[in-house]
């Protein structure tokens, strides 16, 4: 088990994800995939997604689609339009349920518990703090809660928003 500060994460994820062979569960409350340099660290995540999903991996995401805040119903909507084009599944809560958890379980051995979002802000100007954990029984039980989490929620709307 390791911390994982603000300007860590990125790295730790990124090194988790790139040799994901069985599965990659990702749940966060915003995956913002902005056209701009800023995204750049989080485009480099989803192509390493891309190669776990091209090796046979099962990769799957659950965002936030509810909140009362737009402009994460925006970018959110957005980061799964673009996951589609990769068939990378993308789900959002069914209810009024905001996805405020932030949880990454790779291969049923590798979990990421914290605060940090996968936005410019989370990666760079928040104070932020995750745990990685490589602990077979952590990941099977974070695993279960995703499965959970993914087989009560719904797929993102086709609109534009």
């Amino acid at each position: 088990m390791r911390r994982i500060l603000t300007n860590d994460y990125l790295a730790a994820v990124c090194d988790t994800v790139r040799f994901a062979r069985v599965s990659c569960f990702i749940a966060a409350y915003q995956l913002k995939l902005a056209g701009s340099w800023r995204s750049a660290g989080i485009r480099q995540l989803v192509d390493l997604m891309a190669k776990a999903r091209a090796r046979g991996a099962d990769v799957r995401v659950i965002l936030n689609g509810t909140d009362p805040i737009k402009g994460s119903r925006i970018a959110n909507a957005h980061a799964a339009r673009e996951l589609k084009k990769l068939e990378i599944p993308t789900r959002r809560p069914e209810r009024n349920i905001t996805m405020h958890s932030k949880m990454i379980v790779v291969d049923g051995l590798y979990t990421i518990l914290g605060s940090h979002n996968l936005s410019h802000n989370s990666l760079f100007r928040n104070l932020e703090t995750s745990i990685w954990i490589k602990d077979a029984r952590v990941a099977n039980d974070a695993g279960v809660i995703f499965k959970l989490w993914w087989n009560e929620a719904v797929d993102f709307p086709v609109q534009r928003w």
